[in-house]
Order: structure tokens, then sequence, then C-alpha cells
């Protein structure tokens, strides 16, 4: 199945912005992570998400607070947020890269899953930014025996996670607008977080505002951007381009918290790079 308003151009420049949105809820998860709970970090993020989804829907149009499938709402979220949650335990446990790094194993999933469940077609050039993909993960990672390590593990399971809720959202956004899926992103994981939270709360200090703040507004930009970017492109198009996170946040851990590069990690960049450039401009040729 194609995607309704197949536009690579622009799927490419939604997927851009999810990644530095990505990147900025990274950091901002990491500065609160040895202070608060998991689920604390995630509960506020949503409260506030639903608070501001909530005033732009009432400023735009009412119709966007009814979904026209709430029940696949509901089990998208609950996946979703077992990811998150997951995600967030392996983000203050493991270096940026090495959690970027295993969490795309996501795309392997969500690739079987959109061809067994949507009919997503499965190109050469699809294929190649694939297998790039893979190989430029494999020389950044250098995964051995001590990949199975319980924190990795956790970010492994999460990926399986994230790649149930991105075939959910391919199937969502055919019958509701962008902002009513995130508006149940952050209801329905409000309470998911907020709840559990509640048994180990920790008072907020002033200065961590800041950070909580930036967690619930790249939170929702970096799902607007994956949202939108399979508005206009198939799962397995997009995937790829997610793989640019790695090598970039790899840096970012470099720059701020003193976390090591290798010559493997610039080589594995640039075989990413190179799939995703070959796909991009297979997908523009065929639409010429």
């Amino acid at each position: 199945m194609l995607a309704t308003n197949n536009n690579p151009i622009k799927a490419t420049l939604w997927m851009c912005f999810g990644l530095l949105s990505f990147i900025c809820l990274a950091i901002a998860v990491r500065q609160l992570s040895g202070n608060y709970s998991a689920y604390q970090i995630l509960g506020v993020r949503s409260l506030f998400g639903t608070v501001l989804l909530g005033l732009v829907i009432l400023n735009n149009d009412r119709k966007w607070f009814f979904s026209q499938a709430p029940k696949k709402q509901i089990l998208r979220n609950c996946f979703h947020f077992g990811g998150q949650y997951l995600w967030v335990i392996g983000i203050g446990l493991l270096p940026l890269a090495e959690v970027f790094a295993l969490e795309f194993t996501a795309p392997a999933w969500a690739a079987l899953l959109a061809w067994l469940f949507l009919g997503e077609r499965l190109t050469f050039a699809r294929q190649i930014a694939l297998i790039c993909g893979f190989m430029g993960l494999l020389m950044i990672v250098k995964p051995g025996v001590d990949i199975f390590q319980s924190a990795s593990m956790l970010v492994i399971i999460s990926a399986l996670f994230f790649a149930c809720s991105i075939i959910l959202v391919k199937q969502l956004s055919n019958v509701d607008n962008t902002a009513t899926i995130l508006f149940y992103f952050c209801l329905i994981q409000m309470p998911l977080g907020l709840i559990p939270a509640l048994f180990s709360w920790t008072p907020i200090e002033p200065g961590a505002y800041i950070w909580f703040l930036l967690v619930s507004i790249c939170g929702l930009t970096a799902h607007l951007g994956i949202t939108k970017a399979v508005q206009h492109a198939d799962i397995m198009f997009i995937q790829p381009i997610d793989f640019l996170r790695v090598p970039l946040i790899a840096l970012v851990g470099f720059i701020l918290y003193s976390e090591a590069i290798d010559i493997w990690l610039l080589i594995g960049a640039l075989i990413i790079f190179m799939g995703n450039f070959y796909n991009l401009r297979e997908e523009v040729k065929t639409e010429v």
C-alpha cells in the first residue's frame, strides 16, 4: 500500500524535523533521569502535552477530540508507552549512541510488519537502504556477548514495541487528524505514567521544569515529524532515514557527555548516508 500522498521530499524533511526533536528529547531525559523515575518523566510529559494539545484543538477544530478508531489508539499507545518506558531507562544506563543504535532493530520489525499487514512494496532501493543501515549499525555497535546485558536487552525490547506503534500510526493516519493522534498519544499515556509515579513521587525542583518542558515539547514534535512523514511516504522509505539518528546522537554524546567516538562509527555513518541517499534519489526519480 502506498502512502495516500506520496512525496519523498516532504517525508524526508518531516523525518529530519523528527530526528532533531528526538535528539533534544534524549538530552532532556538524560538530564532528568538521575533524579526522577521514568514513570514521573513520562507522566509529566504527557500531562503538559495533553494541556497544550487540548488548547490547540480548542482553537482550531473540536472534532479533533474524537478519534475514528479509539480502540486502535489505546493499543498503539500501550505499545508506545512500554517502548518509551524502557527507552527512558536505557538513556539513564547506556551511552546515548548505544541506546539509539539498539533502538534501530525497530526498522527490521517495522518493515516485516508493514509487508505482512500493510502490503507495502519492498523495492530494490529500499532493500539497499535497509541493508546499508544495518551494516552501518553493526560497525557502530560492534555487537558481542555484552550486547545481551540487561540494559541493552531492555532497549531491544523497546524497539519491538516502537515497531508495533509505528505500524498502528500508519493505519491511524488514514482515519484521524495528526492533532487527534498526538492528543490521544498524551491523553492515554498520562495515567499510565502518573499513577505509578505517585507511589515514588519526587518533588520537582525549579531548575528541572525547563527540562520537563523540553521533554514535553520535543516528545510532541518528534512524533509530529514521524506522523507527518508516514503520511507522505511508505514506512520502508522513512525508516532508513531514521538511521541517521545514531551518528548524530553519537556526536551529541561526545560533545556534551564525553562519550567516545571511534573510526567505526564514522564508517558506519557514511554507509548509512550512502544507503539513504540512493533510496531518496530513486524515490524522487519515480515521482518525476
